[in-house]
């Protein structure tokens, strides 16, 4: 707005509610509640290996969002 420059740097969000949601179906989770008996270091675990691991559709949709 002032003239500066920003460089942008795309990045996927590991903690999106894309993956917690695709991991919450994986495991037959049900809330936040189910999480605590699995483990929250083990859920965020799995959270963001199901984004490197489906990679195909995090640049799906980053090639969406024009970005």
């Amino acid at each position: 707005m002032r003239g500066y420059y920003v460089p942008r740097k795309a990045s996927w969000d590991t903690t999106a509610c894309r993956s917690r949601s695709r991991s919450r179906k994986e495991l037959g989770i049900r809330g936040r509640e189910g999480i605590g008996p699995y483990g929250v270091e083990s859920f965020v675990r799995r959270c963001i290996d199901s984004v490197f691991n489906a990679p195909g559709v995090e640049r799906e949709l980053t090639e969406k969002l024009a970005f």
